[in-house]
């Protein structure tokens, strides 16, 4: 248990310094550093991530950095997407889960992998996409527990019309509502423990702190590449466990 607490701190501690990707890696902690089961291990990680974008709200909301009439958009189609998939993924077999998990991980990390093109210029807002990525997005983050900052990232610049940095600023607010919402949906299948809620929620909000601090100091494309090859290796090795089981 000692040693999912620090991995769940690394994986704050990415997610600080990245803006993305960090809490895919909360889930497979909380399953096989942790013991928890899969479905339970998703409804912790809801809680974890939420808790930790909130914290990383409030440090840029005091900056200034976030736009939120175009958070808001994205914020309510989100609350509705993640309000259904924290319901309907206790519906597939836990093994299920898994499989799928594990290939959400290879695609992250194959996106993270890829060449870094030219910053994407800010188009004019597009109402019906912002609240079509936000609610997939949403979806996203209810059904697997996951922060889903790849996506929202970029539909927050084509279709928001928002700046690169204040669109990772605004990310975080999303998925925090997000993550609460998908909370909304699991009620009825929360049964970890508060203490230990309360420690992994400690470890990923320190961890975020470190990041944010640690970003001026360290090269992120070099980072982004580590990590998402790293995600892409994990991914495989599960996805072959469970397709074994």
């Amino acid at each position: 248990m000692s040693l999912a607490v620090i991995l769940t701190g690394v994986a704050g501690l990415l997610l600080g310094l990245l803006g993305t990707g960090g809490s895919v890696l909360i889930v497979p902690i909380l399953v096989y550093a942790a013991g928890l089961p899969p479905h339970q291990s998703v409804s912790l990680s809801l809680l974890i991530v939420g808790s930790a974008t909130l914290l990383g709200l409030v440090l840029n909301l005091r900056r200034g950095a976030v736009n939120l009439p175009i958070g808001g958009v994205f914020g309510i189609a989100g609350i509705i997407g993640s309000s259904f998939g924290g319901r309907v993924t206790h519906l597939v077999p836990p093994h299920v889960l898994l499989l799928c998990f594990s290939a959400l991980m290879i695609v992250i990390g194959a996106k993270m992998l890829m060449p870094q093109s030219k910053p994407v210029e800010p188009r004019s807002v597009n109402l019906a996409a912002c609240l079509a990525v936000g609610g997939a997005v949403g979806l996203l983050t209810g059904f697997f527990g996951v922060g889903g900052g790849f996506l929202v990232v970029p539909g927050l610049v084509l279709f928001g019309g928002l700046e690169m940095k204040t669109a990772v600023a605004t990310s975080l607010g999303i998925i925090a509502l997000n993550c609460l919402a998908g909370l909304a949906g699991q009620v009825n299948y929360l049964p970890f423990n508060l203490s230990l809620a309360l420690t992994f929620v400690l470890a990923a909000s320190a961890g975020m702190i470190a990041g944010i601090a640690l970003t001026n100091y360290v090269t992120s494309d070099w980072l982004r590449r580590v990590f998402g090859g790293g995600l892409v290796l994990l991914g495989g090795f599960l996805l072959t466990r469970q397709a074994g089981m």
